[in-house]
C-alpha cells in the first residue's frame, strides 16, 4: 500500500495510477482458479500472491504468458509458469531500464521480501489450524535429512544450469537448514 501511494504521488507509472486489488482464495483450489481467471484481464500483474493451491491458477498464467505472476511458487505447476518469478530480472532487461524504473523494481522487491515471509507464515498457521479442525494430523518435527540428501543433487544441477546467482541462492537455502 505504501509503495503504491508513493508511486501514485509521483504521477503513477507513465501517468497511470496504481490500484491494489486484494483477493482471498480461502485455501480453495476452485476459488483460486476462478479468482485468477476472473481478474487476469483486469490487472497488469499478480504480485506477492500466496496460496497453498497456486497450481489451480497456473493454467490461466500459462495461457497468458505476458501476464506477470510475481510470487513464490509452492507447486510444480506454478513454478513452471513462464511468467512466475521472485523478481528475477535478466541483465539484458535491467540494462534497458532507466534509473527511476530500476528504483521501482528494487522498491517492489524490498517490499515483497519484507511482507511476504511474515504473511506466508500467518497463512500457513491458519491453514494448519483449519486442517487440524478437519481431522488432519500435522507432524511438526519431521527429520528432513533424508529429503535433503535426495534433493541436493537436483538443487546442485539446477543452480549450475541457472548460473552464479542461482548458486548463491542455493547456498542461502542450505544455510537455512
Amino acid at each position: 500500500d505504501a509503495f503504491f501511494a508513493y508511486q501514485n504521488s509521483q504521477g503513477g507509472v507513465y501517468g497511470r495510477k496504481l490500484n491494489l486489488l486484494q483477493l482471498d482464495d480461502q485455501f480453495d483450489c476452485g476459488i483460486n482458479r476462478s479468482l485468477t481467471d476472473a481478474n487476469s484481464s483486469k490487472v497488469f500483474a499478480f504480485v506477492g500472491s500466496f496460496s497453498l493451491y497456486d497450481n489451480c491458477g497456473a493454467d490461466v498464467f500459462n495461457a497468458k504468458p505476458d501476464l506477470p505472476d510475481v510470487h513464490n511458487a509452492l507447486s510444480r505447476e506454478a513454478g513452471h509458469e513462464a511468467n512466475n518469478c521472485i523478481v528475477w530480472v535478466s541483465d539484458k532487461l535491467w540494462q534497458t531500464l532507466n534509473a527511476e524504473q530500476k528504483k521501482w523494481v528494487l522498491a517492489a522487491a524490498r517490499d515483497v521480501s519484507v511482507q511476504e515471509p511474515k504473511r506466508a507464515f500467518e497463512l500457513e498457521n491458519t491453514a494448519a489450524t483449519k486442517l487440524e479442525k478437519m481431522g488432519v494430523k500435522i507432524v511438526k518435527d519431521v527429520d528432513k535429512a533424508s529429503f535433503q540428501r535426495i534433493a541436493d543433487p537436483y538443487l546442485d544441477k539446477l543452480a549450475k544450469d541457472l548460473g552464479p546467482h542461482a548458486d548463491k541462492i542455493k547456498t542461502l537455502i542450505r544455510a537455512i537448514n
